[in-house]
């Protein structure tokens, strides 16, 4: 990628962090970059739906992937963490030895149609986690290898951007709160 482009993508992941309907052409930019069909961002909370934006491609498969309540037992998003990797993994290399006779991870995810990610982690200090994860179709195979080598240099502006839009959120809560307060009304911030 030249360094223009580079530089114009970085721009707007940060822009994505202040205005979120910018993630779906963010993420569609970084499906270019790995041959990926879509992308999708998901703030991860301890026994709550998460919160997430998708490329247009993949926000029908996440949108029944939530309300099906299979994120509760993501197991991408387990070994992803476990791997404790600061950087892209294709899910191929972290469940090598479950691989099905088809040729496919035995998961919730195959029932809508992807079938193969390459993904991060990023753990946030309050305990969530953000989940950035890049889909190719079940038909279309797991990602190369090396490919996570074109994507890992974005990671730490990625990273930035998980814990700067966690922070946004807490802020635009607390003013949430102030301003019920100052009209009288009860309010209060939870986790």
């Amino acid at each position: 990628m030249p360094g223009d482009d580079k530089d114009s993508l970085v721009e707007r992941i940060y822009e994505a962090a202040f205005i979120p309907d910018v993630w779906p052409a963010v993420l569609d930019e970084l499906s270019a970059l790995t041959d990926s069909a879509g992308g999708a961002v998901l703030a991860l909370a301890a026994r709550q739906a998460p919160r997430w934006a998708a490329s247009a491609v993949v926000a029908p498969h996440l949108e029944r992937f939530v309300a099906g309540g299979a994120w509760k037992t993501n197991e991408r998003a387990r070994r992803w963490t476990q791997a404790s990797h600061q950087g892209f993994l294709r899910d191929i290399d972290l469940f090598s030895v479950e691989i099905g006779t088809n040729g496919t991870i035995p998961d919730k995810i195959q029932t809508h149609g992807l079938g193969w990610q390459l993904g991060t982690v990023v753990p946030m200090p309050s305990g969530e986690a953000v989940v950035f994860s890049l889909e190719r179709h079940r038909v279309d195979g797991p990602h190369s290898p090396g490919i996570a080598d074109r994507i890992d240099p974005f990671r730490p502006h990625l990273a930035r951007v998980g814990l700067l839009a966690a922070r946004l959120g807490m802020e635009r809560a607390r003013t949430a709160v102030e301003t019920l307060a100052a009209l009288g009304l009860p309010a209060a911030v939870l986790t």
